[in-house]
């Protein structure tokens, strides 16, 4: 769905009747963050032409009061929500309103129960958003975070692997590595296990010890389609992924040992087809030699 699909809804375009001049403390409202999207908040103080505003995924700043609207959704409503309150944003339709709950129905068929802090409405584009003073809302899924939750999570500060929560303790986490592996990690090194066709990816191929780049091209179930940068194609678990991670990851506490670690190499059959070429060259030149 592209944006101008959102923004040819009359519920996601500014217009009159939502502007308001009398904003005061304590109303709740829809604000843009950055210039092309709204987000749920309460003003906590109006002062000189700007309201501040505490935002429900935890994120604060100071937006200009004719970017404010007043916080109003409605079922069939299109907006992008975060599944688990994780980083990430997904389609979807707004099918049920419950006070600050809402039934989000996602466009590839999943369904979840989450609150309007989830939320992120797309909207035309005006201004600068917010003067940003706390921005925390990337970390907002730790809150929901429990026993059994499948997640990234960091190993050897090097990649992100598949697994599931199987124990919390303090900002500690007990991971339970699909690939067998078992350790401590951090919460803040942990992300929602999100599968997203055109997400990049590292992964093994026909689960060898070597992961090779790909992108996601296709999801069933907990299966992923894999399409590699050399043009091979696969269908996998997420057992076989890895999810790399920014060189500028902080290097605190993380898992160890290791599993195969993530580096790119060439899979058998091309290191078949390349020593041919090398083994015909050599060949070659022997036989133009011979013929001197």
């Amino acid at each position: 769905m592209s944006e101008s699909d959102f923004y040819s809804a009359e519920t996601n375009r500014p217009s009159g009747s939502s502007r308001r001049t009398n904003w005061q403390k304590g109303d709740r409202v829809l604000a843009p963050w950055e210039p092309t999207y709204l987000y749920a908040g309460t003003i906590q103080e109006v002062r000189a032409g700007q309201a501040l505003i505490q935002f429900d995924d935890g994120d604060a700043g100071s937006v200009d009061l004719p970017l404010v609207r007043p916080l109003a959704l409605q079922c069939g409503q299109k907006v992008l929500s975060r599944r688990r309150m994780g980083p990430h944003f997904f389609p979807g339709e707004i099918s049920k309103i419950e006070g600050v709950h809402v039934h989000i129905e996602f466009d590839d068929g999943k369904e979840e129960r989450t609150t309007v802090a989830a939320l992120r409405i797309p909207c035309q584009p005006q201004g600068q958003g917010a003067a940003q003073l706390k921005s925390i809302s990337h970390m907002a899924f730790l809150e929901h975070l429990e026993e059994g939750s499948r997640v990234w999570a960091l190993w050897k500060n090097s990649a992100l692997f598949p697994g599931t929560v199987s124990e919390l303790r303090g900002r500690a986490a007990h991971i339970d590595f699909d690939d067998g592996d078992r350790d401590w990690v951090q919460v803040e090194h942990l992300m929602p296990l999100d599968l997203m066709i055109g997400m990049f990816v590292m992964s093994r191929w026909k689960m060898g010890q070597q992961f090779f780049p790909g992108r996601i091209t296709d999801t069933e179930g907990d299966r992923v389609h894999i399409s590699y940068e050399d043009g091979d194609e696969e269908w996998a678990t997420a057992e076989a992924l890895a999810l790399p991670i920014p060189s500028q990851q902080p290097a605190t506490t993380h898992a160890q040992p290791a599993p195969a670690p993530v580096t790119k190499g060439w899979k058998p059959r091309t290191v078949l087809l390349v020593g041919g070429v090398v083994v015909a060259a050599v060949a070659g030149l022997f036989f133009w030699l011979g013929r001197q």
